[in-house]
């Protein structure tokens, strides 16, 4: 019985009984006390700030030439770390396509200086190209290449006295497209005119004058196509046409096997084998009988 009985100090003891909870207060406060100082997370955080400013900065002035396929486009980082989008603040960083055979040096990220001069020397060689084709060269396409090369954001003097200079090669390209088509024209005027020459006119009887004159302009742009070594053939048609010379009768030669002078000295021959009738129908007199020739000598 005396081990089962409880004592007194048990029954009035706090040792085994649950204790209430600390306020919520209280709990925070020890939550804090186990984090690191405010001023290190606000340090951490600084940094991460700075480091994500930096790197955006510096993705953002990041500028990417890409090409797909034949067009090229020009594009900008964003303001982030990571993506980008085309950029496009003039005409001259607008999409364009390439001609065949025709490629930049360089592609991918770099600066804007260096994008402008990739551009530059693209455009440039476009204009070329199409400026040194004078048969199959498109004279706008060249135009519009050196227009937004002149756009550019980093072109500098020396690039725009060039673009000057190709701009006179363009318009020099256009003046000889149109003289050909003016050549073509001169040409069958030409073949008209020389076919009136040879047939002749009532009307209009001066179609040689006309001939020689285009003849003498095409023989000009035969000689200024040779000088600035073009290819600029003007075609004949058929040939070139001369006004036949006047014929001239041989000189007659005395003596000579061809046609021989009259012997004034003789005695001239008969003029009538017959009696010869008068205008009223009765007949002639007789006329008086020549004297025999020479070589006819009565024995």
């Amino acid at each position: 019985m005396s081990e089962e009985k409880v004592s007194v100090d048990d029954l009035l003891g706090d040792e085994g009984l649950p204790l209430d909870p600390p306020p919520a207060q209280e709990r925070r406060g020890d939550a804090l006390r186990r984090l690191p100082p405010r001023g290190i997370l606000l340090a951490v955080g600084g940094v991460l700030f700075l480091l994500l400013w930096y790197l955006s900065s510096v993705h953002h002035d990041k500028y990417y030439l890409v090409v797909d396929g034949d067009m090229v486009s020009v594009r900008r980082g964003w303001y982030f770390p990571f993506g980008s989008s085309e950029w496009v603040p003039s005409r001259a960083y607008k999409p364009f396509r390439l001609p065949a055979g025709i490629t930049p040096d360089e592609t991918g990220a770099m600066a804007a200086e260096k994008v402008d001069a990739q551009l530059m020397k693209l455009f440039r060689r476009v204009a070329e190209a199409e400026v040194a084709d004078l048969k199959g060269g498109n004279a706008e396409l060249a135009e519009d290449m050196l227009f937004r090369a002149n756009k550019l954001l980093h072109a500098d003097i020396e690039d725009e006295r060039d673009l000057m200079r190709l701009l006179g090669d363009v318009h020099f390209h256009r003046g000889i497209r149109t003289l050909r088509e003016v050549n073509d024209s001169f040409t069958e005027a030409l073949k008209q005119f020389q076919l009136a020459a040879m047939r002749g006119g009532q009307r209009y009887q001066h179609a040689p004058e006309w001939v020689k004159v285009i003849e003498r302009f095409q023989a000009d742009f035969r000689k200024l196509a040779k000088e600035s070594n073009l290819a600029f053939d003007t075609p004949r048609w058929p040939g070139t046409w001369r006004r036949p010379a006047p014929r001239r009768r041989p000189a007659r030669r005395p003596g000579g096997s061809g046609h021989q002078q009259p012997d004034l000295t003789a005695p001239a021959a008969p003029r009538w084998t017959s009696r010869p009738r008068s205008r009223r129908g009765a007949p002639a007199p007789p006329r008086p009988a020549s004297p025999p020739c020479s070589s006819h000598r009565s024995p």
